[in-house]
């Protein structure tokens, strides 16, 4: 009984401070070389879109939108989507799916449609 609760308490430490490791040093263990690449190029355009959702299909949906929007306005943005509850109260979300356009909440606890997030972005540029 003794060791299986020690055994409990060494995978609860364990699993957090891998956890911080990989906060602390921003690293995706499932993000793929390409994934990485394609990111990089995004960073340098200037305009940072945000999706935040756990990964539900209005999340998903929601992530579609914004990158159909982005794609037919021809804007160079990065498009990230956030998952991680902690950076999603960090950003203020409370409700998801939510977007931000250089860090300011746009939308929160619904899809808005593709015309609206086009707006948006025509404002921000």
């Amino acid at each position: 009984m003794a060791s299986g609760v020690l055994l409990l308490i060494f995978g609860a430490i364990a699993g957090v401070a891998s956890g911080i490791w990989y906060r602390s040093f921003k690293i995706d263990p499932h993000e793929s070389r390409a994934f990485l690449q394609v990111r990089d190029n995004e960073r340098r355009c200037g305009m940072k879109i945000e999706v935040f959702g756990p990964g539900c299909p209005k999340c998903q949906q929601l992530e579609n939108v914004v990158r159909g929007a982005v794609s037919e306005l021809g804007v160079p943005a990065e498009i990230e989507k956030v998952r991680d509850v902690i950076r999603m109260a960090e950003a203020g979300v409370m409700i998801p799916p939510a977007v931000s356009i250089n860090g300011k909440i746009k939308c929160s606890g619904r899809v808005p449609k593709s015309d609206e997030i086009k707006k948006w972005i025509l404002e921000v540029k």
